[in-house]
């Protein structure tokens, strides 16, 4: 039994030590934390492509999302969103913190970047009929 005792207690420490050297590199790192994905929603009623600085770009359908891999150091940097014929619907320089308060969640429409938490008020769209909501049916 002292035997598997002592194979136990090696292992433990093994694996301990792994764990901990793990912990230390994320921790203390180089490359740990360099990077975030960035979420951005379309909320307009349009296709758009939306261009980084960097020189990511993606295309995002009405109420669809992109993700994006930003860093820290790219920073100021300004993003586009253009429409399917080329046009500019959207520029903006933006700062790091911007997109931290965000929590790295940022949706846009045709009146600019807000914060995905935030909720805008849209007009209501229908017919005076449909927003009145659907009648109480007869006795």
């Amino acid at each position: 039994m002292p035997k598997q005792a002592i194979a136990l207690a090696i292992g433990v420490t093994a694996f301990l030590a792994v764990v901990l050297a793990i912990a230390a590199w994320a921790s203390w790192g180089d490359g740990a934390g360099q990077q975030r994905g960035l979420v951005l929603f379309n909320k307009t009623v349009e296709t758009v492509t939306v261009e980084l600085e960097n020189g990511q770009e993606r295309r995002i359908t009405p109420d669809d999302e992109a993700t994006f891999v930003i860093r820290r150091e790219d920073f100021p940097s300004s993003i586009l969103v253009r429409r399917e014929d080329g046009s500019v619907m959207l520029e903006r320089e933006f700062e790091y913190e911007y997109f931290a308060n965000a929590e790295f969640r940022v949706s846009f429409d045709e009146n600019g970047f807000f914060r995905t938490a935030d909720v805008r008020s849209t007009p209501v769209r229908g017919t005076p009929t449909s927003r009145a909501g659907t009648p109480a049916p007869a006795d």
